[in-house]
């Protein structure tokens, strides 16, 4: 699968990247849409404090407002169904063609 990857101040690059498997407690989306949060903007523009820059080197997944459809649910998830369109803060690294994602992690998630 494909996902986008900051590797400079200022610079995307698409790479192929394996495509995730989700354990029982997981679903798994396939990314329609990921807004851009001004976080995300502080990692493309690398304006992170020194400290941050340490924790969070280049290259740098990003992307964590995403809207998508569930296209595998794990065994112990419950209120999911494959088909559901959801939204909500995943975490990082949305930009990209599916994640999985630990639903019970997600915070302000909605079906839409």
């Amino acid at each position: 699968m494909k996902a986008a990857f900051i590797v400079a101040p200022r610079k995307f690059e698409i790479r192929e990247v394996p495509m995730p498997t989700i354990s029982d407690d997981e679903i798994l989306v396939r990314i329609e849409a990921c807004g851009v949060c001004s976080s995300d903007m502080t990692a493309y523009k690398d304006t992170y404090s020194e400290e941050m820059k340490k924790q969070v080197p280049f290259p740098r997944r990003s992307g964590h407002e995403p809207a998508g459809t569930v296209v595998e649910v794990g065994k112990n998830v419950k209120g999911f169904s494959v088909g559901d369109r959801i939204t909500g803060y995943f975490g990082d690294e949305c930009y990209c063609e599916y994640v999985a994602c630990d639903p019970s992690n997600m915070t302000a998630r909605g079906h839409v």
